[in-house]
């Protein structure tokens, strides 16, 4: 039996792991961060797989840009590039301080990338 996960669950964590003053500042808005740009693109990657677009497991990231591209979607690609842009800055930059804007940008552009998906 063949078991789906939904991507938006990683958008619901992502927002929990930002408001929990528990833990340490920077490691929950990195995650959240890195969080919202997993539910966004696995959304984006699964919606046009459904629409029959193939991804190379290697390449994907770049591939739903291109399909994104390729369907005139700019403002969606533009989106999900600066989201990618941003996961990248949270998971690497470890010498930059990502601050609560950026994270709860991040979120809310997860947000609009996800509701705007299904009507392309």
């Amino acid at each position: 039996m063949r078991v789906y996960f939904n991507p938006e669950i990683f958008l619901k964590i992502a927002k929990e792991i930002k408001d929990d003053r528990s833990l340490d500042e920077q490691g929950r808005f990195r995650t959240s961060i890195g969080r919202a740009y997993y539910a966004a693109f696995l959304e984006t990657r699964e919606h046009l797989s459904y629409r029959g677009y193939s991804f190379d497991k290697d390449h994907q990231h770049q591939d739903v840009l291109n399909a994104l591209d390729d369907l005139n979607q700019d403002t969606l690609k533009t989106w999900l590039d600066n989201l990618r842009d941003n996961r990248v800055n949270a998971d690497y930059y470890l010498g930059k301080v990502v601050h609560e804007g950026l994270c709860e940008k991040s979120l809310i552009l997860s947000e609009e990338i996800i509701n705007s998906i299904e009507g392309i």
